[in-house]
């Protein structure tokens, strides 16, 4: 049986009981939480897993805290994501290999921003969802750019 076919064996039960767990599972963290629940549950397949789960009086305690392990890596995962993207732009943006492109990107958005706002002011542009995300993705990339966010720190 393939992880796939485990993991819809299991999304009846994990919906009902931690839809933090049925969103990891169905993710890219599947076999490493269907793991963790074979584990304490003590299950050699899935078949065995929803058995035991849905005779197991304390299933929803022990699922509470795969859970709770689950929330505390992803967190310190995320963490760790976040440190290692800021260090990247740290380091490209004190490298100067591409210390032309944001000004350059920031100048082309902030034309296109004023230009945008005069068009859609005027009605000539529909004043949609993706327009006002479009607007507000390019105010920010302006703003963090003036702001300093994209600066070298001296």
């Amino acid at each position: 049986m393939s992880l796939q076919e485990d993991i819809q064996k299991l999304t009846p039960i994990l919906s009902n009981v931690s839809p933090l767990l049925l969103d990891g599972i169905t993710g890219n963290w599947g076999g490493l939480i269907q793991g963790a629940l074979k584990m304490i549950f003590g299950a050699s397949d899935a078949d065995d897993l929803t058995k035991k789960i849905q005779t197991d009086p304390e299933s929803v305690l022990k699922i509470r805290q795969v859970e709770e392990h689950y929330k505390s890596l992803s967190l310190k995962l995320n963490e760790k994501d976040s440190e290692s993207a800021r260090k990247f732009d740290i380091d490209l943006i004190n490298s100067n290999k591409y210390g032309w492109l944001i000004p350059f990107i920031t100048v082309i958005y902030t034309i296109s921003f004023v230009v945008y706002v005069f068009l859609t002011t005027l009605n000539y542009l529909p004043k949609d969802a993706s327009t006002m995300g479009l607007l507000s993705m390019m105010a920010t990339t302006i703003l963090h750019h003036f702001m300093g966010t994209f600066k070298k720190e001296k």
